[in-house]
């Protein structure tokens, strides 16, 4: 054996031995109870379980927020993709609490063709469609009463223009009706032939709904029903994929969204073993080129490598507004910059918005004016922040270095009047927008972007 092959042995087993991969493998290795009854990509099933959290007359106790916050999302992808400022109108507006009636699987049949009065003709004709789910009467303050029609794509595509189809008998039938369109589907890429209709994703609902909804006071029973479809939606899983004429086709893994928890977990490993992967992506593609039937998989591979290639994130931060008459907060940060904790990306204490943070300066830099305004105390600054990010302080770190258990850099110490908090260094693109989002609410400053 040559010395790179024991040298990429010894990589391998150190691989093998991280605690993301060790996470991961236990992860995937535990099935959903969707994927234990065969239903882990069956759309009628997904509609069946949305319905019911969606419910808030269901026993999950939850009320109206799955419901509220889905409107919010439509209202949020509705304005992005249509750039209508009426969708702009609903991101702040409540359900007011009425007979809402949902239905799965909801038949409708119209005529098309009548028979004349004197009995000459083609005779009736019927056109039939069926809703994944239909919502109807829900009451939101000042914009009125609208039915909710969501048509649900896992494994299919749209064939025969559906969605145009749905939106012209609807609103044929229920004349007066206020609607909203939503298209649920697994990626944006997916195609809607209506320009009715709002696409969201799975991974709208699992960020914006169903993460959420754990960090509420919820019973044992609804926890668990949550973080099993949470599972499902997030581990890859096998599934015939159907055409638009109904046909299947082969198998392939789908992957509906990913957690916080697991993008984290893939996050760490990717970054504690980049080369090592980049390495057997290329190894992988030059074994496919000596292959003359590889090209859709030989093309797909060398996608993510340029993808993964060029997909650095070099975003920088500033911060603006800060009030700091007493010098503390400027006192503390150089205190964390003698210490050598400061991340690369400029200096840790901003003024009049000269220098700029990467991710995890930000979001240290941020814990700092989190702990100025509660006094300096642990525990207020823990509660305070964990409202802002619940990934922001971890709980994991054993070392005084900010390492984890396997000597990965994995937190930068924060030390307050009466203790110690480990701020988080890992975020990935979609975790640090989320923080984004959070700050300007929670907090009085302003985080811009900046190309330094």
């Amino acid at each position: 054996m040559s010395e790179d092959q024991t040298d990429l042995s010894w990589r391998l087993l150190e691989f093998e031995k991280h605690p993301c991969y060790q996470k991961l493998q236990e992860y995937y290795n535990t099935p959903s109870f969707f994927e234990v009854i065969g239903k882990a990509r069956d759309e009628m099933t997904h509609s069946a379980f949305l319905a019911w959290l969606l419910n808030p007359q269901s026993n999950h106790g939850l009320g109206y927020f799955p419901l509220e916050q889905l409107i919010k999302i439509y209202a949020q992808r509705g304005w992005e993709q249509k750039n209508d400022t009426d969708f702009k109108g609903l991101l702040m507006k409540k359900i007011i609490p009425s007979q809402i009636d949902i239905r799965t699987e909801e038949q409708i049949s119209v005529i098309t063709k009548e028979l004349k009065e004197d009995g000459t003709g083609q005779g009736n004709e019927s056109k039939s469609i069926r809703l994944d789910i239909d919502i109807q009467n829900v009451s939101i303050e000042s914009k009125g009463i609208y039915d909710i029609i969501i048509e649900n794509k896992v494994c299919s595509k749209e064939h025969d223009s559906q969605t145009e189809a749905y939106k012209n008998i609807l609103t044929n039938t229920r004349k007066g009706r206020k609607f909203m369109f939503i298209f649920l589907v697994p990626s944006l890429e997916c195609q809607c032939s209506s320009d009715s209709f709002v696409k969201i994703t799975y991974q709208d609902i699992l960020y914006y709904i169903l993460e959420p909804v754990l960090d509420k006071n919820i019973d044992k029973k609804t926890k668990t029903f949550i973080e099993d479809y949470i599972k499902c939606l997030s581990k890859p899983c096998l599934n015939g994929v159907t055409t638009a004429n109904n046909k299947k086709t082969s198998k392939k893994q789908i992957i509906m969204a990913t957690s916080d928890e697991e993008s984290n977990w893939l996050l760490e490993l990717w970054d504690d073993n980049e080369e090592l992967l980049m390495a057997t992506l290329k190894k992988k593609i030059e074994s496919l080129r000596k292959d003359p039937e590889s090209d859709p998989e030989l093309n797909k591979l060398e996608d993510i490598e340029s993808v993964l290639a060029n997909k650095k994130d070099n975003t920088k931060y500033k911060v603006s507004g800060i009030e700091d008459d007493s010098g503390k907060i400027k006192s503390r940060c150089e205190e964390l910059s003698k210490k050598d904790i400061q991340p690369k990306g400029g200096s840790l204490f901003l003024q009049n918005e000269k220098g700029s943070l990467g991710k995890g300066a930000l979001v240290l830099f941020v814990a700092v004016l989190v702990a100025s305004q509660n006094q300096w105390k642990c525990k207020e600054t823990k509660d305070a922040l964990n409202k802002i990010e619940r990934k922001i302080v971890r709980e994991d770190i054993h070392n005084n270095d900010g390492t984890d258990q396997s000597g990965y850099q994995r937190a930068y110490k924060l030390v307050l009047d009466d203790g110690v908090l480990w701020i988080n260094t890992q975020w990935s693109i979609s975790n640090i927008q989320k923080f984004l989002k959070a700050v300007p609410e929670k907090l009085k400053f302003d985080i811009t972007t900046s190309n330094v």
